[in-house]
């Protein structure tokens, strides 16, 4: 996960992680997405997929990391770095899934754009 990108809105500031993915399936490609993108995906799987053993996606439940961002803020540079590191561990974790056929929730996530 290379970059964190912020996007000012009118009330409040939107992060954005951009994520360089390169394997057999998607060589050399790059997405940019919200943390709510990641956490949709993730509930996406556990239905329809009861049977994989997913990773934990940081801060999912409503952790202490995401209990922070309501008291300190959602621009701390420290925790976005954390959870910058935690998502990337995630998704490489989340694309072994794509081997030997790929699971259509994660090749959706990877191929959807963001959404402003």
């Amino acid at each position: 996960v290379p970059a964190i990108l912020t996007y000012p809105d009118q009330k409040d500031s939107f992060i954005y992680y951009k994520i360089k993915i390169t394997n057999d399936i998607f060589p050399a490609y790059e997405i940019t997405k919200r943390y709510s993108e990641f956490v949709t995906l993730h509930e996406q799987l556990a239905r329809n997929h009861p049977s994989l053993k997913l990773p934990s996606l940081p801060g999912w439940p409503l952790s202490p990391i995401i209990l922070e961002k309501y008291f300190f803020g959602n621009l701390d540079e420290n925790r976005l770095r954390k959870r910058q590191h935690q998502l990337e561990v995630y998704l490489n974790a989340l694309l072994k899934f794509l081997n030997p056929k790929p699971i259509r929730e994660i090749v959706k996530f990877i191929k959807q754009k963001e959404k402003k």
